[in-house]
């Protein structure tokens, strides 16, 4: 009989009472539930293939083509591709597109190839620099590896309009070097890193 924390599942019930017997015997052998179910079962468990998870992405969008994706909304997909052609990109009709890939709304990047399996797309994803944060068949963190942008230096019609601001406003500046007022206004308004470019 089963141990009173054993729960069988209900595909092993359906089995009968040897397949019960021989799932509660293998737990009290020390197999886990998983094992004891697969063992039971005589089945092992689904695997995941390249032709699983695109069969699987083709069925999530609708069918295997941008007409099956965006059935119902025929004027976003002429928008979309619309998008990638200003880019540069020509969607083909086997090709989807993937909003979470994007780094911006009908960003080229996004249409991913029907054929591409979730290798394929984390590979052309971390080639571009980018990285997504996705639920699912493919997450990648963000990329840390990009260096920062440099800080830049306060446009110098920036520094003369504010200047010109401030003495009409407060005109005992102009007794002020006007260098100094300069300086002034640089660490003010600008960038407070003194390695930042022009």
């Amino acid at each position: 009989m089963p141990t009173a924390t054993a729960q069988i599942p209900s595909d092993i019930l359906q089995l009968g009472a040897a397949a019960v017997d021989f799932y509660v015997d293998c737990l009290d052998r020390g197999q886990s539930e998983s094992m004891a179910e697969i063992l039971t079962m005589q089945q092992a468990p689904g695997l995941r293939t390249e032709a699983s998870e695109i069969a699987a992405r083709n069925q999530s969008r609708g069918g295997n083509t941008l007409a099956d994706q965006f059935s119902g909304a025929e004027n976003l997909l002429e928008y979309r591709v619309a998008q990638a052609k200003r880019q540069g990109y020509t969607p083909n009709a086997t090709d989807y597109y993937d909003s979470s890939v994007a780094r911006f709304p009908g960003d080229k990047r996004a249409w991913l190839s029907g054929k591409q399996s979730a290798g394929d797309v984390r590979r052309d994803i971390a080639s571009h620099g980018g990285g997504m944060m996705k639920g699912g068949d493919v997450t990648l963190s963000p990329n840390t590896d990009v260096a920062p942008t440099p800080p830049k230096k306060l446009n110098e019609r920036i520094v003369s309009r504010i200047e010109q601001k401030m003495v009409a406003d407060d005109p005992s500046l102009k007794e002020m070097d006007r260098m100094e007022l300069r300086e002034s206004i640089k660490d003010k308004h600008g960038s407070n890193d003194k390695e930042a470019v022009s």
